[in-house]
Formats: C-alpha cells, structure tokens, sequence
C-alpha cells in the first residue's frame, strides 16, 4: 500500500500543496473569528492575518522539530497559529458595536 500514497505524500510535502491549505486555513479561521460580526468589518485584513499566522504556526514548528513538511502536525500547527494571531489581531483592532439600523443588525 506504500507505493499507492508516495504520490498523494509527495504532493502534501510541495510547496504549492502547502500554500493553497495555509490560504483555507487562514480563511477559514477569519471566517469563523468574524462569524459573531458582520463579514464585511475587516474581514479582508482578518483573513491576510489568519494565513500569515498559518505559515507562521507551520515554520516554528518545523524549526523547532516538532512537525515534518506536509505532515498532519504541520496542519495542526498552522491551524493553531491562525487562530493564535488572528484572536490576537481581534483583541488589538475591536470592530464598532452594532448601531440601531445597521443593515449587519438584522
């Protein structure tokens, strides 16, 4: 069963494969950080910041060892340093409170 999954492994491990998964996983984190808000507030931003943390979360820990290229705890990194400075991207730039007759209110 090896020589079935060295191609599917190879591809995880290219550079192509781990860009187009850090751009999911930083949208998707943004997504559901700006899910309580509208869309629209700095979503743009919060989802450049959700990637950025994804590559970031991916190269510590590869740097530190704890992850190989293409690798489920790659992912998992990159999924928890999304969400680490997109939190923190949040706390540092709050969106406006909802006002009575924003269109986003209803």
């Amino acid at each position: 069963m090896e020589p079935l999954f060295a191609p599917a492994a190879a591809a995880a491990a290219s550079f192509n494969f781990q860009f187009l998964a850090f751009l999911v996983l930083g949208a998707l984190v943004a997504t559901l950080i700006a899910r309580p808000r509208a869309l629209s507030e700095g979503f743009v931003a919060l989802a450049v910041v959700g990637v950025s943390g994804a590559w970031l979360g991916a190269e510590i820990a590869h740097l530190f060892g704890q992850a190989d290229r293409g690798g489920t705890h790659q992912f998992a990194a990159a999924l928890i340093g999304a969400a680490i400075l997109s939190v923190a991207w949040r706390r540092l730039h709050p969106a406006e409170p909802l006002q009575r007759g924003d269109p986003a209110r209803r």
